[in-house]
């Protein structure tokens, strides 16, 4: 059994998958909010988590923001995730 690379998917930002404006796109600027906990965050976000799926041969992504409490807890939390894949797979 052959199995050939397929060409890579295009990656698409989320505005240009969208097939129309977002309606807080046509609004003015709002305050962020964290994807994990629903606070407000305040300057800048203290990370972006990352959401990947695919519609046909198409990649769409998405990057919402994480407040500074959450966007290290996420990290380390996956690190740890990854480690135990490590362990298990030796």
């Amino acid at each position: 059994m052959t199995i050939r690379a397929r060409d890579p998917l295009p990656l698409l930002t989320e505005a240009e998958a969208s097939p129309r404006p977002r309606a807080s796109a046509t609004r003015a600027p709002t305050t962020l909010v964290c994807d994990a906990c629903d606070e407000p965050i305040v300057g800048e976000p203290g990370g972006h988590g990352l959401y990947v799926w695919t519609r046909g041969d198409t990649v769409r992504y998405e990057e919402p923001p994480l407040c500074q409490s959450c966007a290290p807890t996420i990290g380390i939390c996956a690190l740890a995730g990854w480690d135990r894949e490590d362990e298990e797979s030796e």
